[in-house]
């Protein structure tokens, strides 16, 4: 568990030089290779080699952010606004996946296709899908 979180930079490994100890970061779950196919071709949500951070099982499992401490590689750290809040950092994820369902697939009134948006479960991310196309 603990794959939507925020928090603040504790130690920078020698080759990270764009943060330091306090910045405010979020991180994007999925720790991809940066080497295979998937990745070369910004693919990373299917890299070869992903490790999902709360989520996955088997062999994607990597422990999440329900620690005091967590590892986490630059590439998926994302400094965040002094403005934002961590509460609202730990939802950038659950809102981004609401929107894009929301803008790839366009509720187009008249079309009965499309004039009707069905929603399966009730939580965060079926919440934000519901409100998006209103805002």
């Amino acid at each position: 568990m603990g794959h939507e979180a925020a928090g603040e930079v504790v130690e920078c490994g020698t080759n990270v030089t764009d943060l330091r100890p306090g910045d405010r970061v979020t991180f994007d779950s999925t720790v991809y290779c940066g080497r295979c196919f998937f990745c070369a071709r910004g693919e990373v949500n299917l890299c070869d080699n992903r490790e999902v951070l709360g989520v996955s099982p088997g062999p994607y499992r990597r422990h999440g952010a329900f620690a005091v401490v967590r590892l986490v590689p630059r590439r998926i750290m994302y400094r965040l606004p002094e403005n934002l809040t961590y509460e609202q950092a730990a939802l950038i994820e659950a809102v981004s996946v609401g929107v894009h369902a929301v803008i790839s697939q366009p509720v187009v009134l008249g079309d009965p296709r499309r004039d009707r948006q069905r929603m399966i479960g009730l939580a965060t991310l079926q919440a934000v899908a519901t409100q998006a196309p209103r805002a």
